[in-house]
């Protein structure tokens, strides 16, 4: 039963939001900044992975990246 209802709500939910969609997705703005947005999602991604290594998360980081001779990132 409470499936059924879920699957009632969805229908109504997608009954109103698909037209509503469609005459979105037809707006050229917003199609250049979905691509924009897609294009520079994997530099996003990319950065993130490098940003816990630029700023490491514990307090005495200057010991190890001066063993390591990575002292110009800090500074």
């Amino acid at each position: 039963m409470n499936q059924s209802i879920m699957r009632l709500c969805a229908n109504q939910v997608e009954q109103f939001m698909n037209p509503v969609a469609k005459l979105l997705m037809r707006s050229q703005h917003l199609m250049a900044m979905r691509d924009g947005f897609q294009l520079a999602m994997p530099f996003i991604f990319v950065g993130c992975m490098f940003v816990p290594i630029i700023f490491p998360p514990f307090a005495d980081s200057e010991s190890w990246m001066s063993m390591l001779g990575w002292t110009y990132l800090w500074r």
